[in-house]
């Protein structure tokens, strides 16, 4: 089996362009596997031998190293020991083999001469002897025990079923006797009682007309003299209303003129409170506001930080040729701003926020802005975020996380200790080329970080730095 790395004379790293080959594919000697570009130049890497691909550890736009493991690749021989084993054929192999018929195409695979006398043998030891399955049976019925049941019947005759005999005119008689004798007993009855009623009704109605007559008298009387005692009692009444009138509209009067007066006092006391209240309440914002800034002052905090940026500097260099492509300009604030968004996402600075913003301040040479961006997402590839940037449309407004970037500006600044309303702030401060220790040349970034002690704490600011760094230095995560 051959392992088939990734080698470069200058032992760079490189991004894969496009893998030509898949799990089961058949390969020759000379074939091109795949394509990867480094900062200098693209290399192709061949099959050393014939053979089938067994594994691939690459896609597609891959970042590798120098030296890392790119194909596995097996020859004839080698696959068919393989197969003896299924546990040694993955599912993707399997499939792969599948797909380019590959056995189909070999007829001198070698069988093994062990199995071969299993089967011989198996064959030998399964014939089947001839057997009488297809003779005639015959059942004789003569040599069967016979058995004879007896069953006693008797039968029941209905005796004088026709005998009875029903009498419909007696039915008729007993219910003419009945209707008749019934009509007549009531008949009677109410002739007796009424011959006895009528003349005692007519002598009660007689005394009920008299009593009625002398009623509506007695009511007539009564009525004339109410008339003339609600006359006289409606005369005094309407005197006695115009007095009181009288009485009551000049009370009144007096009241609402005291009320007035009242009124009047009451608004100007009233004018002089609130404007006094008003007052005392400026007075009390103002030293708030004083004592609040003082406190957020005392309170803030700040880190001077460099760092090494060769990778991410390498890392553009790469997406120069596809950036032109695109005609999109990667900048290195981009893929730093991406990285600072990453790193407070990872360590949930968000936490307890209704907003997620993010406010930048950038200076360059010719040009000062600012602009405040909804919470960016970190997994957007680098050009929709650089597109995101170029947005000329992005209002300002006040944040709780800002980011200054001074990468741009011709004039070098080292340290910039931040001060502002914010609860954590970052400074992109001059890019500079510094000698390590060996020698070497390296580029390194200044960086300051402002926080506030009240929200956040120095050691999750300390995490923030060992996350920021590491995506730094192994820039991939941000493409």
């Amino acid at each position: 089996m051959e392992r088939i790395f990734f080698n470069n004379n200058k032992n760079l790293k490189g991004i894969v362009d496009e893998v030509f080959v898949k799990e089961g594919q058949p390969v020759k000697v000379g074939d091109v596997l795949t394509t990867i570009s480094t900062q200098l130049e693209k290399v192709n890497v061949i099959s050393p031998i014939d053979g089938v691909i067994k594994n691939v550890y690459i896609i597609d736009s891959l970042i590798v190293s120098c030296n890392d493991t790119l194909f596995e690749v097996v020859t004839h021989n080698e696959l068919l020991e393989l197969t003896k084993e299924p546990n040694n054929i993955n599912d993707t192999l399997r499939e792969g083999l599948d797909e380019f018929n590959y056995f189909d195409n070999f007829d001198n695979v070698e069988s093994d001469p062990i199995v071969d006398s299993l089967e011989k043998k198996l064959d030998q030891e399964t014939q089947i002897a001839p057997n009488n399955l297809n003779d005639k049976i015959i059942f004789n019925n003569h040599t069967l025990p016979r058995t004879e049941i007896n069953v006693s019947k008797k039968e029941h005759d209905l005796l004088n079923k026709n005998l009875v005999q029903i009498n419909d005119s007696i039915t008729q008689e007993l219910s003419f006797f009945t209707n008749n004798t019934s009509l007549e007993m009531e008949n009677n009855v109410f002739k007796e009682e009424t011959k006895t009623f009528i003349p005692k009704f007519n002598q009660e109605n007689i005394i009920k007309e008299e009593i009625k007559k002398d009623l509506e008298k007695e009511k007539e009387k009564f009525n004339d003299l109410l008339d003339s005692k609600r006359l006289s009692n409606s005369i005094n009444e309407k005197n006695n209303y115009f007095e009181k009138k009288d009485i009551i509209d000049t009370k009144v009067e007096k009241d609402l003129s005291t009320l007035n007066d009242f009124n009047q006092d009451k608004k100007t006391n009233s004018e002089i409170n609130g404007s006094l209240y008003k007052e005392k309440e400026i007075n009390i914002k103002k030293d708030n506001l004083q004592s609040e800034k003082v406190e957020f002052l005392n309170t803030n905090s700040s880190i001077n930080l460099s760092l090494n940026i060769n990778q991410l500097l390498n890392l553009q260099d790469i997406l120069y040729k596809p950036s032109f492509e695109k005609n999109i300009e990667i900048k290195t604030s981009t893929l730093l701003i991406k990285a600072l968004a990453m790193s407070l996402d990872s360590l949930n600075f968000y936490e307890n926020k209704d907003e997620k913003n993010i406010t930048i301040i950038k200076k360059t040479n010719t040009d000062f802005f600012k602009k405040t961006f909804s919470h960016i997402n970190y997994n957007l590839n680098i050009f929709d975020i650089q597109n995101i940037f170029n947005n000329s449309n992005l209002s300002y407004k006040k944040t709780d996380f800002v980011i200054y970037d001074f990468i741009e500006y011709r004039n070098v600044i080292s340290s910039f200790n931040i001060y502002d309303e914010s609860i954590f702030s970052i400074s992109l401060n001059n890019i500079n080329q510094l000698i390590n220790n060996d020698g070497t040349m390296y580029n390194n970034l200044n960086l300051n970080i402002s926080y506030n002690n009240k929200f956040v704490s120095i050691d999750k600011t300390l995490k923030f730095i060992d996350v920021l760094t590491n995506l730094i230095e192994n820039p991939g995560y941000l493409i």
